[in-house]
């Protein structure tokens, strides 16, 4: 038995048990994180702008693997999870890596050249692919057509909000750039798929008892972590991230995205899948950009259009559906 943590009752060790105020919570969590990663997709575009993309995605994470362990103590009494079968370490450290490490290095790398709005327009996919895999794989999941309903209004509406050509000055790029961009954007979808999938694998197929959410973070954030210390190793930018630590702008920028997207981010999302479904968890996780409106206003001078607008009512319209699904 695992044991029971201090505090944050959203984190329990008891099965899963699919009752409404469960899914609702679960869903809460999803629509949290993507507003937690909208404000995170600002700070690494504001960094992007400073040091390499792939000294980004280290910072980040070797920040967040230490205020993870630090807070996995507190609540558990110990700084790593224990009582965990090997199979389910082995299935959210590949989480970890593909999608927290290599789909995250692919993703910044894009941010620096298409900007944060247009790379999340591509990675709008994510859920899509996710649904389907976790339909393909033995996961005994199925959606409801509500739920399919909603899944292609939700995803929809946010394409149509960060696919508006207006406002695509405040982020100018040249024509090679753009469509270097949108590959690597499309490879951080498949990343993050198979992250989602394996994540919701991992914390639940292998033992009676679920991988707590937050063990479940801290494990991820290590694995992609150490998969990234060791591409800068081998690529020879160690120095080059360590020293940009010492750059109290990029630490401030690095401090704010790590608490929204590694450390509470991850976290909820964590919760979030172990509790819906894959492919509603994986929707609701990906409205970021509806949140990059007002934060996109505020930093580029990105007014909202008509367009915009009616597209935010379209994709709200289908996290109603999945809710009521």
């Amino acid at each position: 038995m695992m044991a029971q943590p201090c505090l944050f009752w959203i984190d329990s060790d008891s099965p899963p048990k699919k009752t409404m105020s469960s899914t609702i919570l679960s869903e809460f969590a999803g629509l949290s994180t993507a507003f937690l990663w909208a404000l995170a997709a600002m700070c690494w575009a504001a960094l992007s702008r400073r040091i390499r993309p792939t000294a980004v995605a280290t910072m980040r994470l070797i920040l967040a693997a230490i205020a993870l362990t630090v807070i996995h103590f507190a609540l558990y009494g110990h700084p790593w999870p224990t009582d965990i079968s090997s199979k389910a370490i082995g299935m959210l450290c590949l989480s970890g890596v593909v999608a927290a490490g290599i789909g995250d290095v692919l993703y910044f790398h894009s941010i620096q050249r298409i900007g944060p709005r247009l790379t999340l327009t591509v990675t709008t996919l994510a859920p899509v692919v996710a649904a389907l895999m976790a339909l393909l794989l033995p996961m005994n999941e199925h959606m409801s057509w509500q739920e399919v309903c909603g899944m292609v209004l939700a995803v929809s509406g946010v394409a149509w909000v960060v696919a508006e050509k207006s406002g695509r000055q405040a982020w100018p790029t040249s024509p090679d750039l753009f469509r270097q961009g949108v590959v690597l954007a499309v490879l951080s979808v498949f990343c993050q798929a198979i992250g989602f999938v394996s994540s919701r694998v991992g914390m639940n197929a292998f033992t009676s008892t679920p991988v707590p959410a937050f063990s479940a973070t801290l494990i991820r954030v290590t694995a992609g972590g150490l998969w990234c210390c060791g591409l800068v190793t081998v690529t020879r930018q160690a120095r080059e991230t360590a020293t940009a630590f010492r750059d109290r702008t990029c630490l401030a920028w690095l401090l704010l995205g790590v608490a929204a997207g590694p450390v509470i981010g991850i976290w909820l999302s964590m919760i979030a899948l172990q509790g819906a479904a894959t492919g509603v968890a994986s929707t609701l996780i990906s409205l970021s950009p509806l949140f990059l409106i007002p934060m996109s206003w505020i930093a580029y001078g990105e007014r909202p259009t008509i367009g915009r607008t009616v597209a935010t009512i379209v994709a709200m319209g289908g996290i109603a559906c999945m809710m009521l699904g």
